[in-house]
């Protein structure tokens, strides 16, 4: 029966997929998030930043990008389905999520200048997607589990979204701990700052562009954060080989490529569970009354 449920599932996956990511509502937001991506970097520079030289020229198209991938995130977060009731629901909430976000920062390499240009902004959009993808795999996955509705995850994940956007801000004195504790393993604490939130991942892409932008450690946050006093590198985004301990070589999948294969194993997993529970429910026998027995006394 679960075997019969998931291959008619994926019969159906194409005509599902495309009518859920492709519908006329949707369309109408992909072309809105593009016209907020050009729209933010604009507003920005025209009212907030005065046109210098440097890093300050750069500055409305960083400040730009943290608010589209904030942005990005707060869509998800809004737009989590119950994975139960729609066939490929959490497939298609990441799928759309991650198209809303690479048509905002296409719009913002519209109007970003040199900073954000068009190779370098999808390279932002793929890094904020595939943590999108995350969250709708641990939302559908959430939501199967507590039942009816997704308020329960909604609300879990919102929090969680909310720490991890902020960790940098409060996690200075925590970090020091782990530091004294395990001078080894320190750095680890400063990775998975920076690896669970938007505005970490998005830190790490510009420090690891061609700017070499180093947003935890400008003069705004070095007070804040961990500045130079402790040894801490920002994480990695892209597979890669690194030197283990043994001296041998293994491979990093590196932070995108870890989101996007937990955000696409959890989405299939919860969608796959809706499948065989819809199976159940429908093909259970009705119940049997008693003869002279009400059928509201049976309920």
């Amino acid at each position: 029966m679960a075997i019969k449920a998931l291959t008619e599932a994926l019969a159906a996956l194409p005509g599902t997929l495309l009518r859920a990511v492709f519908a006329p509502a949707w369309l109408a937001g992909y072309a809105g998030a593009l016209a907020f991506g050009a729209l933010t970097p604009w507003l920005l520079r025209a009212y907030f930043f005065e046109h210098g030289a440097g890093a300050a020229d750069h500055a409305p198209a960083i400040a730009a990008s943290f608010l589209i991938g904030l942005a990005a995130a707060a869509l998800a977060l809004g737009t989590l389905p119950d994975s139960s009731k729609v066939r490929w629901a959490c497939v298609a909430a990441a799928l759309r999520s991650s198209l809303a976000t690479f048509a905002a920062f296409a719009g913002a390499a519209l109007t970003g200048g040199e900073a954000l240009r068009f190779p370098f902004a999808m390279l932002l959009a793929a890094v904020v997607s595939a943590q999108l993808a995350a969250l709708a795999g641990f939302g559908g996955v959430g939501a199967w589990i507590a039942g009816r509705g997704a308020q329960v995850p909604r609300v879990g994940l919102a929090a969680a979204l909310a720490l991890s956007s902020t960790a940098i801000l409060w996690t200075k004195a925590p970090l020091e701990a782990w530091y004294a504790r395990s001078p080894g393993t320190g750095p680890v604490g400063a990775q998975a700052v920076l690896s669970l939130g938007p505005p970490g991942l998005l830190a790490t892409a510009w420090n690891e562009g061609e700017m070499r932008f180093d947003f935890a450690r400008t003069s705004m946050l070095y007070d804040e954060w961990l500045g130079n006093d402790l040894s801490w590198r920002y994480p990695e985004l892209w597979p890669e080989r690194e030197e283990t301990p043994e001296g041998g070589r293994a491979l990093n999948p590196g932070v995108t490529l870890a989101f996007l294969a937990w955000g696409l194993a959890l989405s299939v997993l919860s969608d796959a569970l809706g499948f065989v529970l819809a199976r159940k429910i429908a093909e259970a026998p009705a119940p049997r009354l008693a003869p002279g027995v009400p059928a509201f006394q049976a309920s």
